[in-house]
Formats: C-alpha cells, sequence, structure tokens
C-alpha cells in the first residue's frame, strides 16, 4: 500500500450518508490538490449505518477506507480505530457534520485553513526526562 501525504479521519455513529455527504463532496470538490496524497478514512463507531459502495463511488477523487468499531466507544476511540489504519504523513480529524473550505490551492500539502490541526503522523517521539 502506498504511503498518502494527508489522512483525513472522520468518525461517524448515527449520521446517514445524506449527514456525511457534504463533508465528503468538499473534500471532493477541492482544487489544486494532488488526490493521490489523501486518503479519507470513515470510522463506523458501531453505528447501525453502513456505508453503501454507489455512496462512496460518488467521491472518485480519493481513497474511501471505510473501518468498523466492534462496540460503540465514543469518538475518541473511533478516531483512534481510523489513525490505526492511516497512511498519511499528516492527519486531519473531522466530524461528520464539517464541512472543508475551498482553501488547498496555494499549499504544497493541501488544506492550509488555519482551523484546520496538521498533526504528523506517527507521532514526535517525547525525549526522556534529563534530554
Amino acid at each position: 500500500m502506498g504511503y498518502k501525504t494527508i489522512s483525513i479521519v472522520i468518525p461517524y455513529y448515527q449520521e446517514t450518508e445524506e449527514k456525511v455527504f457534504p463533508l465528503l463532496s468538499s473534500i471532493n470538490n477541492q482544487v489544486g490538490i494532488d488526490f493521490e496524497k489523501i486518503e479519507v478514512i470513515l470510522a463506523n463507531d458501531a453505528g447501525e449505518m453502513k456505508v453503501s459502495n454507489s455512496f462512496l463511488d460518488l467521491f472518485s477523487n480519493f481513497k474511501t477506507i471505510v473501518v468498523h468499531c466492534v462496540e460503540n466507544g465514543g469518538p475518541g476511540l473511533a478516531r483512534q480505530k481510523g489513525l490505526d489504519h492511516a497512511t498519511g504523513e499528516y492527519v486531519i480529524f473531522c466530524d461528520a457534520d464539517d464541512v472543508l473550505q475551498n482553501v488547498a490551492a496555494s499549499s504544497d500539502i493541501g488544506f492550509p485553513n488555519p482551523a484546520c490541526l496538521l498533526l504528523p503522523f506517527p507521532p514526535l517521539r517525547a525525549l526522556p526526562e534529563g534530554e
């Protein structure tokens, strides 16, 4: 599997495809980024909504991975499950009802929106005390 530059992790539980659609559309419609470097990870927190392949086919610009939690553990555990599958150098966490503005055209890695927190992955290691 090739490594990506950005992994976008989206936890969801009770959200329907219609609720997640605006966020995925806003990612799919970004201008000026290389979608080969983007992956989207939908992390189902043991909710009833199953994402259909026909729904995911609407967003052809990026690769989508769907992961499932066995038990409902809240959005934090769903984010962790998504992070466990991330291959990106950076990670963006979005909620299912978020929408990304079209701001990527001026960035080398995309998504320079100051409201987005890009986290290096794997995380930087902590130095032992005294170093």
